[in-house]
């Protein structure tokens, strides 16, 4: 008798535990998930992560914390100059699954070669241009124009250093680039430039304000230089740092959990505890519309995650998407406080949704997966509509632009990505056909001259035209 009763209870929970392994799907019993035993070795995988130098502490935050959460992840990080990163890439092949960039230039070294993983580009931090003096101010710069009696001035090298590159941008809209030549030295390494100032070998020099000033100090002593001023902020950029997955990643889902996680709400918060300007996060400033999955992260729901992905790429910057892995303490916690026993999709928090479809409406609900209550149609169909009528609600203008250089569908994919990356940008829709951008922004947000800045900035040519 006792042996029959030990046979169905151990029956019962292997039924409970394969049921939570799948994300309860459509024939088993819903049951109540539960964190993943304490001390259970997981697989063990790895990534490997080009980092720039100067921004070693805040990365270091965000890897070990992006280890604690997935036991058996290592993380193996490869210090160096940034434009020596890229061209480790892309000149002898070196292997690796994502790269970090402190702007656009040194990104663009390697996405002009096809080697950045096709959307997969991310900015996480804001970067301030300033110009930076050794200390005491011998020379007494104190606003662009004095920059006109310093003997000399270092600079990094536009044509592959981003500073460098918002450096030229900020001077010639100043109107300064030209008159300053006769007086420039480029170097083709950032902090070579940076040295230069704080040995006091220039009277000025072009740098970030907290990259690398308060994120390593190991690389320019504060005390060595001064900050005489910050370049006018409409005058460059959007200068952002940005991160992304590169094209032959060993292990590019992994990968791109990373890069998710780096843009999250927790990744941003670790990087400005450690001296970064984080940008902010999907879901919190631009995207209007939330698609949040809880499940098991296993083989299984691997194609939800798949799915999430188009999703967000699609409708880049108004809607956020976040798969929450419920077997770890965080997501069992925020799964429990969703109130759901199994898998599920929420919409807006929402995952019981009517849907409009050919005059008729019907009732759908995101629990389980795929194929058992709903189908992968269906939400795409809802986020379409959640996107349009949040656009609807908006006070909206439209910009129409001409662009030149365009021959295939990655150039319009660069080009959208370009336009779409600008802050008040709703959506940009890109013709390679008719060589054409229809861009919707938020009304006051953004200007033409924006729009065709951003274009140029990809190497393509563009022109306002009439709404």
């Amino acid at each position: 008798m006792h042996a029959r009763r030990a046979a169905h209870l151990v029956a019962f929970l292997l039924l409970g535990l394969v049921a939570l392994s799948v994300g309860c799907r459509e024939g088993t019993d819903q049951v109540e998930a539960t964190p993943a035993a304490a001390g259970t070795p997981p697989v063990t995988r790895s990534i490997r992560i080009m980092v720039p130098c100067g921004m070693v502490l805040p990365l270091r935050a965000v890897t070990d914390e992006f280890e604690r959460q997935h036991q058996g992840v290592d993380i193996e990080t490869v210090l160096d100059n940034a434009v020596v990163l890229a061209k480790r890439i892309r000149d002898r092949g070196e292997a690796a699954d994502v790269f970090i960039s402190p702007g656009e230039q040194q990104m663009r070294l390697l996405e002009d070669a096809g080697l950045i993983q096709p959307d997969s580009r991310r900015s996480f931090a804001r970067l301030t241009l300033v110009c930076a003096v050794p200390a005491g101010n011998p020379a007494g710069i104190e606003a662009p124009d004095d920059l006109l009696k310093a003997e000399t001035i270092s600079c990094p090298d536009p044509s592959l250093n981003s500073a460098g590159l918002y450096a030229r941008e900020a001077l010639t809209a100043l109107e300064l680039w030209e008159r300053l030549q006769p007086n420039m030295i480029l170097t083709d390494h950032a902090i070579e430039s940076h040295q230069m100032v704080a040995k006091g070998q220039s009277q000025a020099g072009f740098m970030y304000l907290r990259c690398p000033l308060q994120t390593s100090e190991d690389k320019i002593p504060q005390k060595a230089v001064e900050i005489a001023f910050e370049l006018p902020r409409d005058s460059y950029g959007p200068a952002e740092a940005v991160v992304a997955v590169l094209r032959d990643a060993p292990e590019p889902e992994l990968a791109a959990e990373f890069v998710a996680f780096m843009v999250s709400e927790r990744g941003l918060a670790l990087l400005e505890g450690n001296g970064l300007e984080p940008v902010d996060a999907p879901g919190v400033a631009d995207a209007k519309v939330s698609v949040v999955a809880f499940y098991p992260d296993n083989e299984t729901h691997q194609h939800i995650k798949q799915l999430l992905d188009r999703i967000e790429q699609k409708h880049r910057g108004a809607v956020s998407t976040e798969f929450v892995d419920f077997q770890t303490d965080e997501g069992f916690r925020r799964w429990q406080e969703a109130g759901l026993t199994c898998g599920a999709v929420l919409v807006n928090g929402r995952r019981n949704v009517t849907i409009s479809q050919n005059g008729e409406d019907r009732q759908v609900s995101f629990i389980m997966g795929p194929g058992t209550f709903w189908e992968e149609e269906d939400l795409l169909a809802v986020v379409e509509a959640a996107v349009r009528e949040e656009e609807s609600a908006m006070d909206t203008e439209t910009f129409r632009l001409t662009i030149e250089g365009m021959t295939c569908e990655k150039c319009v994919a660069t080009v959208t990505g370009a336009l779409e990356g600008v802050r008040g940008v709703v959506r940009a829709e890109v013709s390679l056909e008719s060589s054409t951008a229809r861009v919707t922004a938020e009304k006051g947000a953004v200007t033409a001259q924006e729009l065709v800045a951003a274009v140029e900035r990809t190497d393509y040519s563009a022109s306002a035209l009439e709404p």
